[in-house]
């Protein structure tokens, strides 16, 4: 299928349906690096796959050094959406006596992808 020593593919979900039907979905990675939107699904019965479908990266060769700093990436996507005020630029506020959050006021964890155009 077109996958190198630097591909794993790690299983995410594992589930046997009501008609005995073992469904198996992984995930691709790639360097270690997650492939966004590369899912390979295996529909199995009797112990013998009888359908298997899904999206996968063959022949990455790839560099997976990131060309944009995490904070670079964080205010490219801030820039991207356009909103006026985002929650993690606000103290929170409390609903109540116990200090309650109405909202995260975290700034988020960024995640290295690797994405890929699908022909």
């Amino acid at each position: 299928m077109g996958l190198s020593s630097d591909d794993a593919m790690d299983l995410i979900k594992d589930e046997t349906d009501e008609y005995g039907w073992q469904h198996v979905r992984y995930q691709q990675y790639y360097k270690n690096i997650k492939v966004e939107g590369a899912e390979y699904t295996e529909h199995i019965q009797d112990c013998i796959v009888k359908i298997a479908h899904g999206k996968l990266l063959e022949n990455a060769n790839k560099s997976v050094t990131p060309t944009v700093s995490e904070s670079q990436a964080l205010q490219n996507a801030t820039t991207f959406i356009g909103a006026t005020t985002y929650s993690l630029q606000i103290t929170p506020v409390s609903v109540n006596d116990e200090e309650e959050e109405v909202y995260d006021s975290s700034i988020p964890d960024g995640e290295l992808l690797l994405g890929y155009i699908y022909f």
